[in-house]
């Protein structure tokens, strides 16, 4: 970097602020006070600035954060101790979240894996994945962070958003917490585009001597700050900015550290590296800051700000109503059950309240009647249908946008059903959370790939392989390069409960009889789904001399089965050949006696053509006769000598069917006309 600064920046006295910065150390004795002065006011101006934007958003957080610890404030309306119970809707709801998130982003064989990109012939970079995921399981194992992720995964869907820091702490190591109070500009989208991140902390006594000492802060008087408790602990806050320390016209980023109190800068560090600068032909062109923060959101904000919405913004109102038609309720069966009213005046009894004890008659001098005439009671009604139906609206309406139905709270519904509806039930009900899920899991990617980050520069070899079963030793640096290498957590953001887990386990083990999965595979995966603990020793590994008897079987079964369907097959060739014959015998004896009828039919219809023909002759003949005045007929012929002619012009009737006969062309005993 030295020799890269002497090349564009030949002017060495004005970049030994900037050598100086990418030394890691505190400027704060580098800085004029005037200097400091500049970034204590620049600092709490804009850390002022950005609280405004979060006003209403930490009003409403607030809110209902009392409302989920149900923290009871004093009543005096409708009079004093009134009732005051709270309904534990959004506490509830806080509860569900965490107990399905909190398992399975922090499952027993751990919360990383590590996956390979590009070619892996040699297998190498499998074993650099399972080193990473080893070490970074180890470094998780013995910190604070599991218990940091279940006080986040509780807090988180009530506030909407909670913010992660990951550093390296030169005493403690790689620190991976949940901050406290992170102060942003609301109206920035991206944290990545923010103008300014502070985080407010406290440091006790002994802290602060510790990073004195250290040189990570420098000498300040914060004993004479200290109150009536001197263990209390000190406000401080650490803010991410830009500022112009070198003068060159380009903001440069830092990180400054405020004593509130005194309003005392005690430590100015450079948040950059080298090679986060990127260098023009004489001066800087850009300088990109380091990341430290990851922002987990349940839900994100409707308008556009950055900041999430949780369960304490979406159900404030409704939680406060439920209260309120709880009360009221509680308060109207209060009176109703105490009564009360006015005594008339007539009435000769004792001056004073008249207090009985259950079981106790009290004597008065007076008769019954005129004491009942003398009192009248008040009337205290009930609550009224219509409030409590408006109670059971609220909440399920509450229990919806919330996801806490009563089939994912593990009350099951009274009437009989099958496994599969009480499962497609529970992925209804899981839609919501199964979004914030994805939204966790999205966020912790981000926090594994800044850890292994900071691993790859402030992890020294030798610790490292320690944890190692190398023969050789290997370089951390190397082994933690995220070129080929991706860092997510081992929960799947598709499936969260246990029982998605097994179904889909289930799944595979139903298709391993088919060949298609392997069979030990799939065992393995219901048994871990199912939680069940020394896997291996229930499903061993098989026996190769089994496993080659296995396919040597499983070959002669295979020839077997070949063998016998070729055998079936030829059987069908031939039964179907043979069906074949049949059919075409048959077809050619239907043709011939088709023929034959069709023959027999025309030979018929010719006959019957010709008779007719004989029969129009004779009746020709007969006419032209009749037309000359008549001729002698002879014997066997209509007529015969002795009869008498017929009258010239006359008609002669002729029954065609007696000369057709039966059948024909013309129906039976049809008679023809000549002429006609």
């Amino acid at each position: 970097m030295t020799d890269v600064m002497q090349e564009f920046a030949p002017e060495a006295e004005d970049q030994e602020f900037l050598r100086t910065a990418l030394k890691g150390e505190n400027l704060v004795e580098l800085l004029t006070e005037e200097q400091l002065s500049k970034l204590n006011t620049d600092a709490t101006a804009g850390f002022e600035s950005d609280e405004r934007t979060m006003e209403e958003w930490e009003g409403l957080s607030k809110k209902g954060m009392d409302l989920a610890r149900m923290v009871a404030v004093e009543k005096s309306y409708p009079w004093p101790n009134a009732a005051n119970s709270k309904y534990p809707l959004i506490a509830q709801a806080a509860l569900q979240f965490n107990a399905r998130t909190y398992p399975a982003l922090s499952p027993p064989e751990g919360p990383i894996k590590v996956k390979v990109w590009g070619d892996d012939k040699d297998g190498e970079k499998l074993k650099r994945a399972e080193r990473v995921r080893e070490f970074m399981g180890f470094q998780l194992a013995v910190s604070r962070w599991e218990e940091d992720i279940d006080r986040l995964t509780i807090q988180l869907p009530i506030v909407g958003t909670l913010f992660r820091k990951i550093y390296y702490d030169p005493i403690r190591g790689l620190t991976a917490r949940t901050c406290g109070r992170v102060v942003i500009n609301n109206d920035t989208s991206d944290l990545e585009k923010m103008p300014r991140i502070s985080e407010e902390f406290e440091l006790y006594p002994d802290q602060i001597v510790e990073r004195i000492r250290a040189d990570r802060f420098v000498d300040f008087d914060w004993q004479g700050f200290v109150e009536t408790d001197e263990q209390a602990p000190h406000d401080f806050f650490e803010q991410h900015c830009r500022h112009d320390l070198d003068e060159d016209g380009y903001p440069e980023p830092y990180i400054i550290t405020i004593h509130k109190k005194s309003q005392k800068v005690v430590r100015v560090v450079a948040n950059f590296e080298e090679d986060d600068i990127t260098w023009g032909e004489n001066e800087v062109i850009r300088i990109s800051a380091k990341e430290y923060f990851v922002a987990y959101t349940f839900l994100p904000s409707m308008d556009g700000s950055f900041l999430g919405i949780g369960l304490g913004h979406l159900l404030t109102s409704t939680n406060e109503a439920i209260n309120g038609i709880v009360n009221q309720i509680l308060d109207s069966g209060h009176l109703a059950s105490l009564g009360g009213g006015f005594i008339g005046t007539g009435l000769n009894l004792k001056g004073g309240p008249i207090r009985i004890k259950p079981g106790e008659w009290v004597p008065v001098p007076t008769a019954g009647a005129v004491i009942r005439d003398a009192m009248v009671p008040l009337q205290f009604p009930g609550p009224s249908d219509v409030m409590f139906k408006m109670l059971g609206l609220l909440i399920e309406a509450g229990k919806d946008i919330s996801s806490i139905t009563d089939i994912m709270t593990g009350d099951a519904p009274t009437q009989e059903q099958t496994a599969t509806t009480t499962l497609a039930l529970i992925e209804q009900g899981m839609m919501v959370f199964t979004a914030a899920y994805k939204r966790l899991y999205r966020a912790m990617k981000r926090e594994f790939g800044l850890m292994a980050r900071i691993n790859a520069t402030t992890v020294r070899p030798e610790v490292y392989n320690l944890l190692q079963d190398s023969e050789t030793p290997v370089d951390p640096k190397q082994d933690f390069d995220l070129a080929d290498l991706d860092i997510m957590p081992i929960a799947d953001p598709a499936q969260v409960t246990n029982m998605q887990k097994l179904a889909k386990a289930q799944l595979l083990l139903e298709l391993a009889p088919q060949g298609v999965v392997d069979q030990r595979v799939a065992t393995m995966r219901v048994l871990q789904a199912a939680g069940i603990e020394d896997r291996e020793e229930l499903v061993p590994e098989p026996d190769p001399q089994v496993e080659a008897l296995k396919g040597a079987q499983q070959q002669m079964i295979e020839a077997l089965q070949t063998a016998l369907m070729e055998q079936q097959l030829a059987k069908m060739h031939a039964e179907v050949s043979k069906l074949l014959s049949e059919t075409d015998e048959n077809r050619a004896e239907a043709l011939e006696a088709i023929s034959n009828s069709m023959a027999n039919q025309e030979n018929m219809r010719i006959d019957q053509m010709l008779r007719m023909l004989e029969v129009l002759g004779q009746i020709r003949t007969k006419d032209e006769a009749a037309r000359t005045g008549g001729v002698a007929g002879k014997p066997g012929n209509a007529g015969s000598p002795s009869q008498p002619a017929q009258p010239t012009g006359g008609a002669q009737e002729v029954d065609i069917g007696s000369v057709l006969g039966a059948g024909g062309g013309v129906g039976n005993g049809a008679t023809l006309l000549p002429g006609a």
